[in-house]
């Protein structure tokens, strides 16, 4: 089974989630990325929907990082991931709905 991978726009979406809840606090990247366990290149590159800035691949954290981030930005991860929706069938969901899917089918 092929799993999903999150879209550009998805990532772009997560970074800029990321950059407000930072800026909302009025932290610098330094100190987030120090709360969170993670190097400042890292949260960099997060924040602009990347994983890698040569190959400029869409951003796809790992959960236990998303979950430090939250943690260290006092957000609920819900509001990094909720509107980031992925259809299982391969073709991203509309946002507010749950698609099918075995794990998740229709109106449960």
């Amino acid at each position: 089974m092929s799993h999903p991978h999150p879209t550009p726009q998805q990532s772009r979406i997560l970074g800029a989630r990321l950059r407000a809840a930072r800026s909302e606090l009025g932290w610098s990247q330094e100190k987030v990325a120090l709360q969170a366990g993670i190097s400042l290149q890292h949260l960099s590159l997060l924040e602009r929907g990347l994983s890698n800035g040569r190959t400029k691949s869409p951003a796809n954290p790992r959960l236990g990082v998303l979950l430090n981030l939250a943690k260290a930005l006092t957000i609920d991860i819900g509001h990094l991931i909720e509107p980031l929706r992925i259809d299982y069938s391969g073709s991203q969901a509309e946002e507010g709905h749950r698609s099918s899917s075995p794990e998740h089918p229709q109106g449960t």
